[in-house]
């Protein structure tokens, strides 16, 4: 069987064509992504939990960890989550409390899915609400609104799946721009808001 020669994994990682020097969402280098391919269960856990209020405030609450198992290097390297990178794919496994919620907010430029591994989660898509529960999809096309809570006295535990496209705000090239002060929930595009440094 002949093989395909394929590009070094390096640059296919960060979205960049060779020589091109890469950079976060920032503006700010990234150093090389390295080579790894898989994450195992003994690997060190980043939690992206500690973060996610800071660039996104007000979209989640009551989630007990969120740990970004592959994601875009212009979104996530800054955080040192021990992620694998990625170009396009984001997943987040996302354990959230009882009573935990995300917002209801809309993606304008990638689609969106939850899968539930264990309890239960009234998941909102659009005009339509469902309970789901271990091993049920929702699937969220772009630009719709979506959102969901824990239903029920435990805990939720869910993979939040995310596909960026080439013209999204993560990949070179794009000309969208995060309108000043805006969040998540209401911008016209995903990308991080630069955090409010804390007052000592």
């Amino acid at each position: 069987m002949k093989s395909i020669l394929l590009p070094p994994i390096e640059w296919l990682a960060r979205g960049v064509a060779p020589g091109e020097a890469a950079q976060n969402w920032r503006g700010q280098a990234l150093s090389k992504p390295g080579r790894r391919a898989f994450l195992t269960s003994g690997d060190r856990k980043g939690d992206w939990a500690q973060h996610v209020n800071e660039v996104w405030p007000g979209v989640h609450d009551g989630n007990k960890s969120l740990r970004i198992l592959i994601g875009p290097d212009r979104l996530f390297s800054e955080y040192d989550l021990n992620n694998l990178r990625s170009k396009r794919l984001q997943i987040t496994h996302s354990v959230y409390k009882p009573g935990g919620w995300t917002k209801k907010h809309v993606h304008p430029d990638h689609e969106q899915a939850y899968y539930v591994i264990k309890g239960r989660a009234l998941v909102t898509v659009g005009d339509e609400e469902r309970v789901l529960g271990p091993g049920e999809l929702a699937f969220v096309p772009m630009g719709v609104e979506h959102g969901y809570s824990t239903f029920g006295h435990e805990p939720v535990e869910l993979l939040d799946i995310h596909c960026y496209e080439d013209t999204d705000p993560v990949t070179p090239g794009s000309a969208r721009k995060m309108a000043p002060g805006k969040t998540h929930a209401t911008t016209a595009t995903s990308r991080p808001r630069k955090p409010t440094p804390k007052a000592s």
